[in-house]
């Protein structure tokens, strides 16, 4: 991912909108690689996250440990979903292999 569609994309992350698993998991590479566009999202995340939640409750002013700890969280999520995804292809795959052995049993007349 480049500077450019990382800067596109910081906005919807920050807003939680559902972004494919490859491009969220470029954006969390790209954010911990490339300086000049994690100080962005910070200053973002400082205008639309942090103050916003200042003023609604009584959360800390630590807006660099909050986003830390906001990317650490969709790290976090992005693992769970590739493991869940794993999973799920493991039972789709194992459907279809019971699907085509139950038709040539019905096919040769054993079931």
């Amino acid at each position: 991912m480049n500077c450019h569609e990382f800067q596109t994309l910081i906005q919807p992350f920050l807003k939680k909108e559902e972004m494919p698993p490859e491009q969220l998991e470029a954006f969390l590479e790209h954010a911990a690689v490339c300086r000049e566009c994690y100080d962005e999202l910070e200053i973002y995340y400082i205008l639309q996250i942090g103050l916003n939640e200042a003023e609604h409750s009584d959360t800390s002013l630590d807006f660099r440990s909050e986003l830390k700890h906001f990317l650490w969280r969709a790290g976090r999520d992005l693992e769970y979903l590739n493991r869940f995804s794993w999973l799920r292809n493991t039972i789709v795959v194992s459907a279809e292999i019971i699907t085509v052995f139950s038709l040539i049993l019905c096919m040769i007349g054993l079931f």
